[in-house]
C-alpha cells in the first residue's frame, strides 16, 4: 500500500514536469508538430538565405512540410521530410559567366521538341517549363553594375505523383510567382534595380499546346510562313522558343532566341552550340545569327528536330526565311539592333 502511494506521487510529479515543459518558454509543444514546423522554417530560411517563401513552396509542391539544406553552385534544396518525394532546388548565381544555365532548366537537348520554355509575362525577365510532375523556371536580371553583377535564378521542382501535376495552370502560376519573388528578393539583397513587373495573377495559357496554321500564329512563330507551336511573344523573356511543323502537326524545326548569360550557355551546352561561331553562319540545316542588344549580343538559331528515328530533312529556304523573321521580331521586342540575313554557309559566307 505504501509502495503504491509512492508510485502514484512519482507519476504525478513526472506528469507535472512534462506539462511544465509543454508550456514553459512561451509554449514549446513537443510532439504537437509546432517544434517540427519551427525547425522546418529555420532550416529552409538558413539554407536558402531567406530568398524562398516556405508557404508558397509548400503550395507549389503539394507538401505539408518542407525542410532546407544547402546544394552546390550557390543553391539550396527544399525537400519533404519523411516519405514524401516533393522537392525543389533553387539557385541564385551572379555574373554572365555563371555555369550551366540551360542545364539547370533541363534544356540542353534542343534537338528534341520536349524541352521548351514559355514566358512568365507581366514584364518579368523569367520563363517556366512545366513537364508533368517536373517543372523548371529561370530568370535573368541585368543588375546595371556590369555583367559580373547580373543575377540568374534557376528553379527545378518535383511534385509527388499523389497530387496534381504541373500541367495544371494553378501550379504553373505558383511556379511563376516563386521565380519572380525569388528574383525580387535576390535583387533587393544585391541592390539591383527591379524590373517594372506586375504581380503574376495567372500564368500564360496554351503555351505550345495547339498546332496553329501559318496565318494563325500570333506569338513567337508569327510571320515564319509555317505552321507551328508557339508561346506568347514577350520582350522581357530571356529565352524564346518556336517549333515549326508540317500541316499534319509533325514538329520539324526549333527556333530559339537567347539573351544575357543564356547565349554563352547555348554555345557551350547544346548539341549544336559549338557550331555557333562568329556573328552568323549555317550548314546542314542549322543556321544562326547574332544581334547587338542592351544586355550584350543575342543569339538566334534554327535547327532540325529529332523525332526519335531521324532528324527532319533540312529546308534551307524555309529555315533562313523563318530565322530572319523570328530573330527580327524577338530583337525588336527586346530593344536590339537590326537582323541580317542568315548566310548560306558556316562562317558567314554565301
Amino acid at each position: 500500500m505504501g509502495g503504491s502511494q509512492a508510485w502514484r506521487r512519482k507519476a504525478m510529479i513526472s506528469a507535472a514536469v512534462v506539462l511544465g515543459l509543454a508550456v514553459a518558454g512561451g509554449g514549446i509543444a513537443y510532439g504537437t508538430g509546432a517544434y517540427d514546423e519551427w525547425q522546418d522554417g529555420r532550416s529552409l530560411s538558413s539554407a536558402c538565405d531567406g530568398l524562398l517563401d516556405g508557404e508558397q513552396a509548400k503550395d507549389l509542391l503539394g507538401a505539408e512540410r518542407l525542410r532546407g539544406k544547402e546544394a552546390g553552385w550557390n543553391g539550396c534544396t527544399a525537400f519533404e521530410p519523411g516519405r514524401g518525394k516533393a522537392s525543389m532546388v533553387v539557385r541564385v548565381q551572379q555574373g554572365s559567366d555563371s555555369a550551366r544555365m540551360l542545364s539547370q532548366l533541363a534544356r540542353i537537348e534542343t534537338h528534341w521538341s520536349g524541352q521548351l520554355v514559355g514566358p512568365v509575362g507581366g514584364g518579368w525577365p523569367a520563363v517556366i517549363s512545366p513537364r508533368g510532375y517536373l517543372a523548371y523556371a529561370g530568370a535573368y536580371l541585368p543588375c546595371g553594375k556590369g555583367p559580373g553583377d547580373d543575377l540568374i535564378v534557376s528553379i527545378a521542382a518535383h511534385r509527388d505523383a499523389s497530387v496534381p501535376s504541373f500541367d495544371d495552370r494553378t501550379q504553373q502560376t505558383r511556379l511563376a510567382r516563386i521565380v519572380t519573388q525569388t528574383l525580387t528578393k535576390a535583387a533587393e539583397k544585391q541592390g539591383c534595380e527591379l524590373p517594372d513587373g506586375a504581380d503574376v495573377s495567372q500564368a500564360p495559357d496554351g503555351t505550345f499546346k495547339t498546332l496553329k496554321r501559318a496565318a494563325e500564329t500570333k506569338g513567337t512563330c508569327r510571320g515564319t510562313g509555317s505552321a507551328g507551336y508557339e508561346a506568347a511573344a514577350d520582350g522581357a523573356a530571356p529565352i524564346e522558343d518556336c517549333l515549326l511543323a508540317d500541316a499534319q502537326g509533325k514538329k520539324l524545326f526549333r527556333l530559339a532566341a537567347y539573351y544575357g548569360p543564356y547565349v554563352k550557355s547555348a554555345r557551350l551546352e547544346t548539341l549544336r552550340g559549338k557550331t555557333y561561331l562568329g556573328r552568323s553562319g549555317g550548314s546542314q540545316g542549322v543556321y544562326w545569327t547574332t544581334v547587338s542588344c542592351p544586355s550584350g549580343d543575342a543569339l538566334y538559331a534554327i535547327e532540325p528536330l529529332d523525332d526519335g528515328e531521324r532528324f527532319a530533312t533540312a529546308d534551307p529556304e524555309l529555315e533562313r526565311r523563318a530565322l530572319k523573321v523570328f530573330a527580327a521580331g524577338s530583337a525588336q521586342r527586346h530593344g536590339c539592333g537590326a537582323v541580317a540575313d542568315a548566310p548560306r554557309k558556316a562562317g558567314g559566307g554565301e
